[in-house]
C-alpha cells in the first residue's frame, strides 16, 4: 500500500535564464547582485510540472524546477552539439515548508552555483532534503519511481504487487535523467522496459551511508513477488 502520496514540487531552485551568446560568461562568479536581483514576475511555485518557463522581456525567461536530487546542470546546446553555460541569476529556493530564501541566503546555507564555460553546476544548501525535495522517508518502504525512463505499466505492475502483498511504498517523481543503467535501458533494442526501484538513504555515496533495513526487506520482497507474477503483468509497452 502506499504510505503516503507524494507531491514532488517541493524544494525548488527558481532561476531566471537569459538567452543569447555565452560564450563570453566562462567562469566568472555570479554576484551577490545578481544571486539576489528581483524576478520579472512572481516565480510560479504552485504547479504540478518538473519545470514552469515563463518568457519575459528582453529575450529572457525564468524557470521554476522540481528538485527531485540534491545537484542539477545547466547549460544549451549550440550548433555543434557542444555545451555553453546561460547565465543566471535571480535565483531563490523554496524549502518543502514554503519558506523562499534567496541567491546569497542559498548560498551562506551551504548551496552553491558555480558557473563554468559549459554549464552552471547548482547544489542545495545543506539543510535541504537529502533527496532534493521529495517527501521520502526511512523506513516508509522502497521508493517507486515514476517518469521519463520509468515504462507506465511496469510502475503499475509493481504497485500492484505491492498493494497484493501489503507491503509499504513511496513514490516520487523522476527527472529528464535517473543517473540509473535505466536512462540507456529504456531506448535500447527498440525500448527495454525500465524502473528505478530505490531505498531512502542518508548519507550516499560515503562509507557511512544508511538505510532502514525494513525498507531494504521490503524491496527484496516486492522484486521478488514482481518477478513471480511477470507473465500475469505483460506486456509492457506504452500502447503507441
Amino acid at each position: 500500500m502506499t504510505r503516503r502520496q507524494l507531491l514532488p514540487l517541493l524544494g525548488l531552485v527558481a532561476l531566471v535564464l537569459t538567452s543569447g551568446c555565452a560564450g563570453f560568461f566562462g567562469s566568472q562568479p555570479i554576484s551577490d547582485d545578481q544571486l539576489d536581483e528581483e524576478p520579472p514576475a512572481p516565480y510560479v511555485w504552485d504547479n504540478d510540472v518538473n519545470a514552469h518557463i515563463t518568457i519575459t522581456e528582453n529575450a529572457r525567461f525564468q524557470a521554476v524546477y522540481r528538485m527531485d536530487r540534491t545537484r542539477m546542470e545547466l547549460f544549451r546546446r549550440d550548433g555543434l552539439g557542444g555545451r555553453n553555460a546561460i547565465p543566471v541569476s535571480a535565483v531563490r529556493y523554496r524549502y518543502p515548508n514554503g519558506t523562499v530564501i534567496a541567491g546569497t541566503e542559498f548560498v551562506a546555507r551551504g548551496g552553491s552555483i558555480n558557473p563554468s564555460r559549459e554549464r552552471v553546476s547548482v547544489a542545495l544548501p545543506g539543510d535541504a532534503p537529502g533527496d532534493g525535495g521529495g517527501d521520502v522517508e526511512g523506513g516508509g518502504g522502497p521508493v517507486i519511481a515514476r517518469g521519463t525512463t520509468n515504462t507506465p505499466a511496469l510502475v503499475e505492475a509493481v504497485r500492484e504487487a505491492a498493494d497484493g502483498a501489503g507491503i509499504d511504498y513511496q513514490l516520487q517523481a523522476a527527472g529528464i535523467r535517473t543517473g540509473t543503467d535505466a536512462d540507456a535501458f529504456y531506448t535500447s533494442s527498440g525500448g527495454t522496459p525500465a524502473l528505478n526501484l530505490g531505498l531512502p538513504n542518508r548519507y550516499m555515496h560515503t562509507p557511512v551511508e544508511v538505510v532502514d533495513q525494513a525498507d531494504l526487506d521490503a524491496a527484496a520482497s516486492l522484486l521478488a513477488g514482481v518477478a513471480g507474477r511477470l507473465e500475469g503483468f505483460a506486456p509492457f509497452d506504452v500502447g503507441i
